[in-house]
């Protein structure tokens, strides 16, 4: 048993994504390229001097149904004739939405084909519903965060050649916690001009229904998954007296709970679920209030977390050693370890960490 893979080099435009072999606007030279590979076809049997008994045929590209239907039937034909192709062999052809119509598709069944393989633009009903309102009938170009740079790179050379291009999301604003911001950076450094249509953003939804102060905020985005540096990140903002925001998903919202407590101590938190669609949630409460009320419930959907800022310092001049003890002794009862309590109180006040700690152990 053998498979045949037959590459069909032709596309209607060549995607930034795309590292095979394929010339965009060349379907013209479809019929020769094909006749082509009959030729390279019999010339192979011919050295190998012995029968194959094919079991899988695959048109891969580029786009093998942008070119004619007839092409594909007659190599096939032609396949049939030369190798002894298996009356029950799977025949596929790579297909796009664009270019496989009714008619090409039943052309292709009658033929043989019994299988097509068909590329995903996007799972998201709005974004389809979206292009098709506007009548946009571009090939989506996939790009996210593995993407890499010369992906980026390739969007920009391609507008700075003349085409427009939009960046949509299926979810939330584009470029905010996005890998677009990446795109958005280097066509700035560029001097690619770039225009913000302006949408919804989940950041402001989200604090404009905490019932915290909205005066003054920061957005800390998602908190990196590496321990080490989410555990700086919280460190470096524990003191922030602005309004905290943060994006999470819902398999990490637990732990994310417990380091807030761990760090901003017991606060108050806006949980704003699944914001503007069917299943909006808003629960206002406290941390600790939080991570029980998520020992029984199971985390669903997209968070935003609005997290009230640190209280203004003290004067550290008026606490007394005996009040930052205290002020440590409750920490340590929220759950922080002994030496990490009074390192944050030591911050707040003229005492010593090694002084604080001796003070409490020794209480």
């Amino acid at each position: 048993m053998a498979g045949l893979y037959v590459h069909v080099p032709f596309c209607r435009q060549k995607c930034v994504y795309c590292d095979f072999c394929s010339y965009p606007n060349r379907i013209d030279a479809a019929r020769k390229y094909f006749s082509c590979l009959k030729k390279e076809l019999t010339l192979y049997l011919a050295k190998e001097k012995k029968p194959f008994e094919i079991d899988t045929v695959f048109f891969g590209g580029g786009t093998p149904s942008a070119v004619d239907s007839p092409l594909i039937t007659d190599f096939l034909e032609f396949v049939a004739k030369v190798c002894d192709l298996n009356g029950k062999a799977e025949i596929t052809v790579e297909c796009n939405p664009d270019s496989a119509s009714q008619e090409k598709i039943f052309e292709f069944a009658a033929s043989g084909v019994n299988r097509l393989s068909i590329g995903l633009q996007t799972a998201d009903d709005g974004t389809l519903k979206l292009l098709n309102r506007y009548g946009i009938k571009k090939t989506l170009v996939s790009y996210h965060r593995h993407s890499g740079e010369n992906c980026a790179l390739s969007i920009m050379e391609r507008i700075k050649n003349g085409e427009n291009a939009a960046i949509v999301t299926d979810a939330g604003m584009p470029c905010i916690s996005d890998p677009g911001e990446d795109l958005v950076k280097i066509c700035a450094e560029n001097e690619v001009d770039v225009k913000v249509v302006p949408g919804p953003s989940a950041v402001i939804s989200a604090l404009a229904v905490s019932g915290l102060s909205t005066s003054r905020f920061s957005f800390e985005g998602f908190l990196s998954v590496n321990k080490k540096q989410r555990y700086e990140h919280l460190e470096n903002i524990q003191n922030d007296t602005r309004t905290l925001i943060f994006y999470e998903a819902p398999h990490k919202l637990r732990n994310t709970l417990k380091d807030f407590l761990k760090y901003f101590g017991d606060r108050k938190i806006s949980l704003c679920r699944e914001l503007t669609k069917v299943y909006e949630e808003i629960l206002r409460m406290t941390v600790s209030e939080a991570i029980f009320y998520y020992e029984s419930h199971n985390p669903k959907g997209e968070y935003v977390l609005v997290v009230e800022g640190a209280q203004e310092r003290k004067d550290s001049g008026s606490v007394t050693l005996e009040q930052a003890v205290r002020m440590a002794e409750g920490l340590i009862n929220e759950g922080v370890k002994p030496s990490e309590a009074c390192k944050r109180i030591a911050k707040d006040t003229n005492f010593s960490k090694g002084s604080l700690y001796s003070a409490v152990v020794n209480k």
